[in-house]
């Protein structure tokens, strides 16, 4: 299998982009560009205070996979936007549970990166919930909160990583 490749926490190398192969990567400075930022459509955002449980990665990885046949399966046109799936710590990184109004540090958004930053944040917490956010975003229901002064907040603490 592949599962080879990927070396728990110790190994040198491969770690810095270890989300090039993750199912639902991490959210963090060094990925956010290349996995949401500088790419097509939505980005659909798990928050959680620590790295999402196997089996809430797993859940993810289905509604991914779910909403992916919903569009390829859709005729007519507008076809709905793509979405980018992925994982934010917010212990890790406060400032965007602030600004995405994380309660108690969970909870899911789904943010569009492009023009004028906004998301629409769900009102539950948990996987389930998240299939209601996405829903409700790509229906229209969603209820968009412009990003103040349209700047990301720093990641990290403070951000130590590039040392």
């Amino acid at each position: 299998g592949e599962e080879e490749k990927v070396s728990e926490g110790g190994g040198g190398g491969g770690e810095d982009r270890a989300w090039e192969n993750a199912e639902i990567p991490e959210f963090t400075e060094a990925s956010h560009r290349e996995i949401c930022m500088d790419k097509e459509g939505l980005c659909v955002i798990f928050m959680a205070s620590q790295a999402p449980s196997p089996k809430d990665l797993d859940q993810l990885a289905e509604l991914k996979a779910k909403f992916t046949a919903q569009a390829i399966a859709q005729k007519r046109s507008p076809k709905p936007p793509t979405l980018n799936w992925m994982w934010l710590s917010t212990s890790a990184n406060p400032q965007f549970a602030d600004l995405f109004g994380a309660e108690e540090g969970a909870g899911a958004v789904v943010f569009n990166p492009h023009k004028k930053m906004r998301f629409a944040r769900g009102e539950k917490v948990g996987v389930e919930a998240v299939d209601e956010l996405v829903q409700g975003a790509l229906q229209g229901d969603g209820r968009w909160k412009m990003v103040k002064g349209q700047k990301l907040p720093g990641f990290g603490l403070a951000s130590r990583d590039e040392l």
